[in-house]
């Protein structure tokens, strides 16, 4: 009765790891890009503004965390760039007419060039996460944590920007500005976000690897259980044919013994 109790949950496992491998294929489905940027954009702080912004990818293959970290970090850094460029104009204007609010701009414009400089570290920290092997690839761990450090410093250099900018009395230039460098700081936090998201999906993906690695390797223990116990079970069954036959013919041997010494006492 043991050995029933363990041969049955050992061939249901085997039977579901054969099963396993199938289910998987037939239930997959493949999200269209506009449908999945709308999904991830759900995580981020400012979804409408990652839409709007990574929309424009939809068309492209952007399909997985990895692509859409990279696509996010590339928006933030041009609207960092393009921010810079507009102000870098507007401090010569305004040094040209003397203008009082010459210095509050002019330290605003130093926030985001160094905004700049922090995302372009970030690109290329990404770039060494994604090609390990590659010039200063490292160690995983540390490029993370420059990634963080990079894009949290471009956040909050934009936001000090932001907050040197007074809000009463502020002309249409400042307001501008300050929606510029607004924009520069949230796109930042989305792609901090992204990121976040496609940590938390490896980390997902390396566990299922690690428990599917162990399900395979129970799976194969189990079948290998299961056959052998199947070719025990046959082999002792034929060896019990084989006793019980030369059984068999060892009476009937000695019954023909029996049978020619009762003659010859007969006799």
């Amino acid at each position: 009765m043991n050995r029933l109790g363990l041969s049955i949950p050992l061939l249901l496992l085997s039977i579901l790891c054969i099963s396993g491998t199938v289910e998987p294929a037939r239930f997959a489905r493949h999200s269209r890009p506009r449908a999945y940027i709308e999904t991830a954009c759900t995580k981020t702080l400012y979804p409408s503004l990652c839409t709007q912004y990574l929309s424009v990818f939809a068309n492209s293959t952007i399909q997985t965390p990895q692509q859409l970290a990279q696509a996010a970090l590339s928006v933030s850094l041009y609207k960092a760039l393009q921010t810079r460029r507009f102000m870098l104009k507007v401090v010569k204007e305004l040094k040209a007419m003397k203008s009082t609010d010459y210095q509050a701009v002019k330290d605003c414009l130093d926030q985001i060039g160094d905004s700049v400089d922090q995302l372009s570290q970030s690109v290329r920290e990404l770039h060494r996460l994604e090609h390990p092997g590659a010039a200063g690839g490292g160690d995983v761990f540390w490029h993370v944590s420059n990634f963080e450090t990079w894009v949290s410093s471009a956040m909050t250099d934009a936001s000090t920007c932001v907050d040197e900018l007074p809000g009463k009395d502020m002309n249409k230039l400042k307001a501008v500005i300050k929606a510029k460098v607004l924009n520069v700081a949230q796109t930042a936090s989305n792609a901090l976000a992204l990121f976040h998201r496609l940590l938390d999906t490896s980390r997902t993906v390396a566990s299922d690897r690690v428990y599917n690695s162990s399900a395979d390797a129970l799976c194969v223990m189990a079948t290998s259980v299961v056959w052998a116990k199947a070719t025990a079970k046959k082999a002792m069954e034929h060896i019990l044919v084989v006793s019980t036959k030369k059984q068999s013919s060892s009476r009937g041997r000695d019954d023909g013994n029996k049978s020619r010494v009762g003659r010859a006492y007969r006799l």
